[in-house]
């Protein structure tokens, strides 16, 4: 539990730039309606936000294809393992809803925080005034903090299915090679030569006999 704990802000961190640049494009399609590729152009987002975008998309994909293909191969392992143990996996549908509930707040929460900053940066930029959090409640059909509510539910619940299978899978790894080691024989140990004492009774009984002849003169 520890371990997955540690890796809440690591998993936030990755999913943080691909659910802002998501939240972004979404809210302004949500604000402007048909307008949205002019509204874009009008608030500065000229081709480098777009190259920005493909960017981000681009790397989080990537991470997310190394992902996979790391839970494969140990899902390939245990399955293996578990196959020559006799064991039968079990599904911690528990374990799960505890780490998609405990990132997705979060995730939600830097994500907003970004994307307000960021929209106020782009307000300065264009010498217009500061909007505040107005950005976050505006919009035409769809207020954008629904927009961001839901696209970090949908990251989050990658993200949690991520930590959750890793978590899983290693323990039915350990789980299963724990049954294969043999149990260690008792350790013996050689009993204790015995040393020989002298009985106290004969001892006394030979301080009480008279010193030898030839010892008297």
């Amino acid at each position: 539990m520890r371990q997955r704990l540690r890796r809440t802000p690591l998993i936030i961190a990755a999913l943080a730039p691909a659910s802002l640049v998501l939240v972004h494009d979404l809210a302004f399609l949500a604000t402007y309606g048909s307008q949205f590729q002019a509204a874009l152009l009008a608030t500065g987002h000229d081709g480098r936000w777009t190259s920005t975008v493909s960017v981000v998309i681009s790397v989080s994909a990537l991470l997310g294809f190394v992902g996979v293909a790391r839970l494969a191969s140990l899902w390939l392992q245990a399955r293996a393992l578990e196959r020559i143990a006799g064991q039968r996996p079990t599904i911690d549908v528990h374990g799960y809803l505890r780490i998609l509930f405990r990132i997705w707040p979060w995730l939600a929460f830097v994500t907003a925080f970004l994307f307000v900053c960021q929209e106020n940066l782009e307000h300065a930029a264009l010498g217009a005034p500061l909007p505040g959090i107005e950005p976050l409640l505006g919009g035409l059909t769809v207020p954008p903090f629904i927009v961001v509510a839901s696209v970090t539910l949908v990251l989050s619940v990658l993200g949690a299915l991520l930590v959750w299978s890793y978590a899983a899978l290693t323990g039915r790894i350990a789980a299963a090679l724990a049954t294969r080691r043999p149990a260690r024989a008792p350790v013996t140990r050689r009993p204790a030569a015995p040393t020989w004492a002298p009985d106290p009774v004969m001892s006394r009984n030979l301080g009480r006999r008279a010193p030898p002849p030839l010892l008297i003169s």
